[in-house]
């Protein structure tokens, strides 16, 4: 699911209905954001379940009471995605 950055120095990104749902909620016909672009290669990933990073290798599998492997028997966590940080400078219109 594609997310966007309200400012650059955000440490967290949201959907296209959070911020259609805050230009309703504030009377605002569009609302400048910046793209989530995924970070390859860093040795980080995004738990979504614990809403943190966490470092390849160290911080997630079978000592987490959240792991359930993509492919039902070991390996990469569902809940595990690649970290994102701004990019395009785009408007969302209402």
């Amino acid at each position: 699911m594609k997310t966007y950055f309200e400012n650059e120095d955000d440490e967290y990104s949201h959907t296209k209905e959070y911020f259609i749902e805050k230009m309703r909620t504030e009377n605002l016909s569009e609302v400048h954001v910046f793209e989530a672009k995924k970070v390859y290669g860093t040795g980080f990933f995004w738990c979504e379940i614990l809403d943190e990073i966490g470092e390849s290798g160290e911080s997630c599998g079978k000592l987490c009471e959240h792991y359930s492997p993509r492919n039902g028997k070991n390996g990469i966590c569902k809940h595990s995605f690649l970290p994102v940080e701004p990019g395009k400078k785009i408007t969302l219109k209402l």
